[in-house]
């Protein structure tokens, strides 16, 4: 599967653009802080926006 399929894949598991976009505007504003990662950090907030456990995977294994 090239980049730009596993990119279309992972837009229309989320549900869209925008919910792909924001997906990884939370990325950019997650940080590593006190005893967490930057992926703990990311995780937090993103499923505090509602997004799923295998939505949050598929994104942090994107290339």
């Amino acid at each position: 599967m090239t980049e730009q399929e596993l990119n279309d894949k992972f837009v229309r598991m989320v549900g869209g653009v925008k919910k792909a976009d924001r997906l990884q505007q939370i990325w950019n504003m997650s940080y590593p802080h006190y005893k967490k990662t930057r992926e703990e950090d990311f995780r937090e907030k993103a499923k505090a926006e509602g997004y799923t456990d295998k939505q949050i995977e598929f994104f942090l294994k994107l290339p």
